[in-house]
Order: structure tokens, then C-alpha cells, then sequence
């Protein structure tokens, strides 16, 4: 059996061909033919208005930062559990991160946690769909207008999942999506910001372009642009446009090769269910089949299983650390959130990738059981 990576990019074929196009034909980059086109995709896949293509998704969330202009007297409550640029682009504006737990069963925030956390100090909430799971959203925004508070959606995995219907990114005053490498729609680097609230269009656009009033100057409203507001180069290459169309033409056939993958997963290892914690396939929701992990009873459990796979060739790996034990974080305060550890401790993610074939992913499950065997053998040997 031939090594088994944790993941491998999907190449539809269209994107050599856009980057000799955008190569051959040197105006595009001025005219922003591809960023126009995934725009007009992401529209008519999946209903969004007012998409803004980033050079990252943490670049998204610094521009919302900037837009609901922050400060050192404003707390943004946020999961410990997600990368570092969720907190990060709030603390390049001095706002505090306030860390809420997860759920017991799900690495995604927990409302009942956030709302403890809520006091005249906080501005916003920022819920993470981990993987494509999609946080409880109803709650989390009846939380906020009870408060008068902004809801920031890091859908940063989530492209493709729905909560009720609705999609990703939809369902807060503002969404943020990535295109990174490793997701299941990538541009090499890549993100976007989704407007919700359109009271927030006119400044958004003006950050986007650097601080200027340069989209009425491309709406004919001006003749000439000039610096008008804080703001930065935050617009997605063009090179990196291009592919990101190919991936979005290809994305029903991509995203049915994950789905596949994902429920083979969940189905053929439920039968450990006492060994391990699989992720909720929730029937009210959908998600995009980004990440399929199980969490292990405890971290050295972890440390076992990954080496044990690695071993046999099948490259797993963990993932975030709680970002309320970093050395940064711990210059404001010192917390234990429980849940959050327990997710942070013994979560380990599997390879899925669309073109991970049968007999590949047979032989990931067959080793799955195998360690869960052995460990249920020694752990009954011990008694």
C-alpha cells in the first residue's frame, strides 16, 4: 500500500488553462477577469451578495475589524479552539479576545458559554463552523440582539455547509471564507468577505481599496479617487483568481467526492463509538465534508494512535492548540475551559481528500479498528 497523504489537492484541469490565459493576455490582471467570475460563481452557487475576494480570509477579518472599528475598550467573544487569525485580526486593532468553551460533543462554541461572557464591554461574537460544521446559529444571533452586538461568522472551513437552508457566511452581519491550500475549494491563497449588513458596503469598500473612495470613481460617481478611510491592499491576486474559478466550476463533483468519503468514514467507525468521539452528523444541517476527525479518551491515547498510523503509512495529524493556553494569550488572563482542552488534547484528523480512492480508505478504517482492538485487548488485560 502506497503511503497515504492527509490530504492532496484536486486539479480540474482548468486551471493551467486560466493562468496561460491571464500570462498570454497581460490586461486581465487590470481588468480582474477571473476575481469578476468567482465572484459571479460564489453568487450563483451559493446566493451570496457582496463578496469581497481577499488575499486571505485573515485578511477578511481584519478588514471587519477595521470596519467596526475596535478598540483596547472592546471585548470580541470567540472560540479557543480555531486558528489564531480569528483572535489576531481583532488584536491588531488592541480589541480583547474573550475565549468561550465548546460544546460536550462537538468542537464548535457553546451559546450557553457565550452567554455568560457577555458584558458592556463586548462588541461582537465570532462563532467558527470547525470543519464544516455549523455552529448553532439561531442562538448565537438571538444572543447578539438581545446585546446589541455584531455577529462575525468565520466560516473559514464552511464553504458548502448550511445551517437550516441557509449558507455559511450568511448568517451574521458579516462571513468570512478561505481558499487556502488545504481547504476543499482553494486558490493556493485565498479568501473572501461576505457583507451582510449592507450599512457596512460603503466603508467596506472604501478599507478594501486601501482607505480610498475608489469604488465610486469605478461607479462614475467621481472622476478621481483619494485617501478617504484606514484601510490596505487587500484585494486577491489575480493568478490566484484564476484558479480559484477552475475549483469553483468543479465544485458539485468536488464536493460529492468528499461527502462520499466523509459518510463512509462516519459509518463504517461508529462502531466504536465507545472508543472514540466521531463528529455529529446532524440531519438539520449540512456540512462540506472538510475535516473527518475522532478524538482519542486522552492525549497520550492521541500521541499512540498517530504514530501507530504513521507507522502503517497514513499520514494523521492534530489540530489547533487552545489558543487560552498560548504564551500570548495568557498576558491577559488565565483560564481553563474544559471542553475546549479536551478538543485541543485528543482530537485527531484523518486523510480525506476527493480523489482518495476505495481501497485507500479501506485500509485507513481497517487500521482504525485494528489500534482500537488492540487497545480495548490491553486495556482488558490490565483489569
Amino acid at each position: 500500500m502506497e503511503k497515504i497523504p492527509f490530504n492532496k489537492k484536486y486539479i480540474t484541469g482548468k486551471e493551467k488553462e486560466f493562468l496561460y490565459d491571464l500570462l498570454l493576455n497581460t490586461n486581465l490582471e487590470a481588468e480582474k477577469k477571473y476575481s469578476k467570475m468567482a465572484e459571479k460563481l460564489l453568487s450563483e452557487l451559493f446566493g451570496y451578495k457582496n463578496v469581497f475576494l481577499t488575499h486571505s480570509s485573515t485578511a477578511a477579518l481584519e478588514i471587519i475589524a477595521l470596519a467596526l472599528e475596535v478598540n483596547k475598550e472592546d471585548e470580541i467573544i470567540m472560540p479557543s479552539y480555531t486558528y489564531v487569525s480569528t483572535a489576531g485580526a481583532f488584536v491588531l486593532q488592541n480589541a480583547i479576545p474573550v475565549f468561550a468553551d465548546t460544546e460536550n460533543e462537538v468542537p464548535l462554541i457553546s451559546a450557553s458559554s457565550v452567554n455568560k461572557l457577555i458584558n458592556k464591554k463586548t462588541k461582537a461574537i465570532v462563532p467558527v463552523h470547525y470543519g464544516g460544521l455549523m455552529c448553532n446559529m439561531d442562538r448565537i444571533n438571538n444572543l447578539a440582539k438581545k446585546s446589541g452586538l455584531y455577529v462575525v461568522e468565520d466560516a473559514a472551513h464552511a464553504l458548502g455547509s448550511y445551517y437550516k437552508g441557509k449558507p455559511a457566511g450568511s448568517l451574521g452581519h458579516f462571513g468570512i471564507i478561505s481558499f487556502h491550500d488545504t481547504k476543499n475549494i482553494f486558490a493556493g491563497k485565498g479568501g473572501a468577505l461576505i457583507v451582510n449588513d449592507e450599512s457596512f458596503l460603503s466603508k467596506v469598500g472604501k478599507i478594501y481599496f486601501n482607505g480610498t473612495n475608489r469604488q465610486d470613481y469605478l461607479d462614475g460617481k467621481t472622476t478621481a479617487y483619494e485617501w478617504v478611510e484606514k484601510g490596505s491592499s487587500f484585494e486577491i491576486s489575480e493568478f490566484n483568481a484564476a484558479v480559484l474559478c477552475a475549483q469553483l466550476l468543479n465544485y458539485k463533483e468536488i464536493n460529492a467526492l468528499r461527502t462520499k468519503i466523509w459518510n463512509k468514514y462516519h459509518s463504517e467507525l461508529s462502531c466504536l463509538k465507545n472508543d472514540i468521539l466521531l463528529p455529529l452528523n446532524n440531519v438539520e444541517n449540512s456540512h462540506n465534508s472538510h475535516i473527518f476527525y475522532i478524538v482519542a479518551k486522552n492525549n497520550e491515547e492521541k500521541k499512540s494512535f498517530i504514530n501507530f498510523m504513521n507507522k502503517n503509512g497514513i499520514d494523521c495529524r492534530f489540530h489547533f492548540q487552545a489558543l487560552h493556553k498560548s504564551q500570548y494569550y495568557k498576558k491577559y488572563r488565565k483560564i481553563q475551559l474544559k471542553q475546549t482542552e479536551k478538543f485541543s488534547d485528543c482530537l485527531v484528523r484523518l486523510p480525506i481528500f476527493p480523489k482518495m480512492n476505495e481501497k485507500m480508505q479501506d485500509f485507513v478504517i481497517e487500521k482504525v479498528k485494528e489500534f482500537y482492538s488492540s487497545a480495548s485487548s490491553n486495556s482488558s488485560a490490565s483489569r
